[in-house]
């Protein structure tokens, strides 16, 4: 059978993530869908596409998915939040794929996530969530480093780091460290919501504070250019990491044991790296979207007060993306 792939949205993430599987991931067939006219443009004229072509691949572009194949091996979803259901539900009309992956923050409203399980329930598809910190080496060596001990504390600290599309991604963190992931948060969000950097969208600052068998807190800082630090401690030893530097210090009590040097990869050096994950082994590191969902929602439910106190009493639905 020809290995079948596809990427729906084919922005500037999307792009990513087909680039990755067009270069390494013995995709022969790959169908890129997006109604924008200039990304799936800008998708044929990059060298990774040209190379693939090149090569013997065949490389079709479409506006809908509902013009994909039925039998498809692998699926990426990089749409942005407020369309996602719409295009899942298309999705599954239309095809069987055998693998999907999720980009994330998956939904604008709690009530979305309950409607996915549901379509989700009655496929045949394997689905997965793109929170790629799992697959990082650094944090694969630090939970190597806890050898099973629990996270007492996970703090995230830094300047306008894009809480309310980022805060999932160290959520997820905290869970693949092995801290019990919080079903609430206490929010200490700044009153004003922000323009995100993509148009239409809204951002938050201020802090969240989630505590189960650990604490994780989430600290955004309006206005501020520091650099974001991951903080974790497990009884007497702590971990500092900096993604800007690519380097993690480890404590233990008062001692320095160790200073880590590390490469924060791209995404589109990743993609290839889980479907090949899938294809040998029929599973990921990455988190299950059930996972995933338990992970989003006490994120939602924290950020709806600021939303309503700004957008209005009744609103469900956010910007975030």
């Amino acid at each position: 059978m020809t290995r079948r792939f596809a990427a729906i949205g084919v922005g500037a993430l999307g792009r990513r993530h087909a680039q990755s599987l067009m270069a390494d991931s013995g995709v022969e067939e790959l169908f890129g869908v997006d109604p924008s006219a200039p990304a799936r443009q800008q998708m044929i004229e990059s060298a990774e596409a040209r190379e693939f072509v090149s090569r013997g691949g065949v490389l079709h572009l479409f506006a809908d998915v509902c013009e994909l194949p039925r039998d498809l091996e692998f699926v990426v979803v990089a749409t942005n939040a407020d369309v996602r259901l719409a295009v899942i539900c298309d999705l599954l009309k239309c095809s069987q794929p055998r693998f999907c992956l999720l980009e994330k923050v998956l939904f604008q409203s709690l009530p979305e996530y309950d409607e996915c399980s549901a379509l989700l329930a009655a496929s045949q598809s394997r689905v997965y969530v793109n929170c790629p910190r799992r697959i990082y080496d650094v944090y694969r060596d630090l939970r190597n480093d806890l050898h099973g001990a629990r996270v007492d504390l996970m703090t995230v600290t830094g300047g306008d780091w894009a809480l309310g599309c980022n805060a999932v991604h160290f959520a997820d963190l905290f869970a693949f460290l092995g801290g019990e992931p919080p079903t609430r948060y206490e929010s200490r969000l700044d009153a004003a919501i922000l323009p995100a950097r993509r148009s239409g969208f809204s951002e938050f600052t201020g802090a969240l504070i989630g505590r189960a068998t650990g604490s994780l807190e989430l600290r955004s800082i309006r206005g501020s250019r520091a650099a974001t630090i991951v903080h974790v401690v497990a009884d007497s030893r702590q971990w500092v990491i900096l993604e800007s530097l690519g380097t993690m210090t480890v404590y233990d009590g008062d001692r320095l044991v160790d200073h880590r040097a590390f490469t924060v990869p791209y995404q589109s050096q990743l993609t290839s790296r889980v479907a090949n994950e899938l294809f040998e082994n029929g599973s990921t590191m990455l988190p299950t979207y059930e996972e995933s969902a338990r992970v989003h929602k006490p994120l939602l439910e924290a950020f709806l007060p600021t939303v309503r106190s700004h957008f209005g009493a009744n609103v469900d639905a956010f910007p975030i993306t």
